[in-house]
């Protein structure tokens, strides 16, 4: 997962046009609307794909907001905002997005009444499942509204939601999704040098030794790795483990890990472990060995790839956002003609498989909705909303549009993200990790595997597995012990 720095934004309430509003409905087709590849811009026919989202026949009164909490920042935050325009101006609804870094300290601050003073939130976006769960269990959010799980049924495969779900009930609707089996890299430094694309875990290890050999100086490195997230250091560390368990030993092997049916410290991720540190950890593979790795930030990282200081950096197809300013993606128009990219153009490779099962690793961004004595399915009382509150029928209209075909295709169209969501057709995405990325969500073909520590206890996975796997970085703790605290941070009975 990625945790990204606390930002604030509030966009005020728009001034409804009449002509948007009345008669919206009428004389209005949707037909069309279950095959568009584009969304619809602001106008009469686009409110009433939003109203037909969100089952609502008039618009809220002016004052009523929803506020949502996410953990976005930079891209991500001002996208989101730009994605509900459309629905804001159609609906009345003034959503408010709050991002912050201690999402998850004052979601779970809520179940005990020990919520900073003043601050609420109606829904959040959370970017784990396991910390969806979490919440289910404290009693701080309550089972999707029977509009959600409609849409999500429709647009996602049901592994999607089951994985938040808690005893058989669906607590979270999943927005967007990331691959994570991918490794960032110049395609024009590639060419430059003679190096190939490898297509095995052995040309992979070949490739790695090459890199080091050519610059014996060490000026340039095969590897780019930040583990520094502030509180949330060592995730690239666990995308590590669990991409190479996963991939060198299929999903058999990465199942009975992710669901604890062995512990944390079975041989097989201490031998999954062991290889990721030969690959990236050993002398001259990032730049500044282990203390600089430790000490390199998730975004600096990237600067560095753009640089040329290092060659690859394992990171998801959401990893877009955090590119630096200058660079850019290789677009699938230019991938298909062939065309050479300039240096700052970077593109990514699917991590090689060993595996016979072809898995990929995933995660992703759901929406939960907070406990409310308010809470109601029914939007057919939207005039009756009191100006200035947050309104239990705005706040399901709010999530049946995230969970549309409407919200998901502007989103995806705004670039930086993708998703799942049968809604949107990878041809529609400018990149080509982008189209890459959601043939794979969408692939009936390819063994799907959630992030395990995102799916994990919060108290282990996001937590106990982090910290340990900063220690092995730093080379304070071996692999094996390193992994046995993860273990004894696990919940009893």
């Amino acid at each position: 997962m990625t945790t990204l720095n606390p930002r604030r934004y509030h966009r005020s309430s728009r001034a409804l046009l009449a002509t948007l509003l009345v008669g919206s409905l009428s004389g209005c087709s949707l037909s069309n609307y279950g095959s568009a590849a584009e969304p619809l811009p602001l106008g009469p026919q686009a409110c009433a794909v939003v109203r037909a989202a969100t089952h609502l026949t008039d618009a809220f009164p002016a004052g009523t907001s929803v506020k949502v909490a996410t953990a976005f920042s930079r891209e991500e935050a001002e996208r989101f905002e730009q994605s509900l325009e459309v629905f804001e101006s159609c609906s009345g609804i003034d959503v408010v997005q709050e991002a912050t870094d201690m999402l998850e300290g004052r979601l779970r601050a809520i179940a005990p009444g020990q919520a900073e003073p003043g601050w609420r939130t109606d829904l959040a976006v959370v970017p784990q499942p396991g910390l969806a769960r979490d919440l289910a269990k404290l009693g701080v959010t309550v089972p999707l509204p029977r509009t959600v799980r409609g849409n999500v049924e429709l647009g996602w495969d049901h592994t999607w939601a089951e994985v938040a779900e808690l005893e058989g009930e669906p607590y979270a609707a999943p927005l967007l999704a990331s691959v994570k089996s991918f490794v960032w890299y110049s395609p024009q430094a590639f060419a430059k040098a003679g190096y190939q694309v490898p297509t095995s875990w052995e040309e992979l290890q070949t490739l790695t030794e090459q890199i080091k050999l050519d610059h014996p100086d060490g000026a340039v490195t095969p590897w780019c790795l930040g583990v520094e997230d502030g509180g949330a250091s060592g995730w690239p560390l666990s995308d590590w483990l669990e991409e190479v368990l996963l991939t060198t030993q299929g999903s058999a092997a990465y199942d009975r890990w992710a669901r604890h049916e062995v512990p944390l410290d079975d041989p097989s991720a201490v031998r999954a472990l062991t290889e990721v540190e030969s690959l990236v950890l050993a002398e001259g593979h990032v730049p500044g060995g282990r203390a600089g790795a430790r000490q390199t930030t998730v975004e600096a990282a990237g600067e560095s790839l753009v640089q040329g200081r290092c060659l690859m950096l394992h990171a998801s197809s959401a990893y877009e956002t955090l590119l630096p300013e200058g660079s850019s993606v290789l677009s699938a128009a230019d991938s298909s003609a062939g065309r050479s990219p300039e240096r700052s153009t970077l593109d990514a490779f699917p991590f090689p498989v060993t595996a016979p099962d072809d898995p990929v690793l995933v995660g992703g961004d759901y929406l939960v909705r907070v406990a409310s004595p308010f809470d109601t399915e029914d939007v057919s009382g939207a005039l009756s909303a009191p100006s200035g509150t947050s309104h239990p029928e705005a706040v399901t209209a709010v999530m049946s549009y995230l969970t549309s075909a409407d919200w998901v295709r502007r989103r995806v169209a705004l670039g930086g993200v993708t998703t799942g969501n049968r809604a949107v057709s990878a041809d529609s995405v400018g990149s080509a990790v982008g189209q890459r990325a959601i043939r794979k969500l969408q692939s009936r073909q390819v063994a799907i595997r959630f992030d395990a520590s995102d799916a994990m206890p919060s108290s282990v996975g996001t937590a106990a597995l982090w910290s340990a796997l900063v220690s092995w970085g730093e080379g304070s703790q071996g692999a094996e012990e390193a992994l046995q605290e993860a273990e004894r941070s696990w919940p009893r009975g």
